[in-house]
């Protein structure tokens, strides 16, 4: 359903960048704020389903998907 979406690209910018990189990233894609939005919700979904399939919540793993949920929502 996010096929040709440019929102399921930009999720990226919680998976694998933080604080001054995702700026920059969010800055040189130059996308309008309902697309930003959208990828914050595609990363959250993202998220929360491997956060669901981990078995131990405290392991490595599982700390990346809270991280991510962490930083979408906040």
């Amino acid at each position: 359903m996010g096929v040709g979406d440019p929102a399921c690209d930009l999720v990226i910018a919680w998976t694998f960048l933080n604080g001054k990189s995702r700026e920059i990233f969010k800055k040189t894609m130059a996308l309008n704020s309902d697309t930003w939005l959208r990828a914050k919700a595609w990363a959250l979904w993202k998220a929360t389903f491997e956060l669901c399939q981990i078995y131990d919540k405290n392991s490595d793993d599982a700390a990346i998907q809270k991280r991510i949920i962490d930083e979408v929502i906040t």
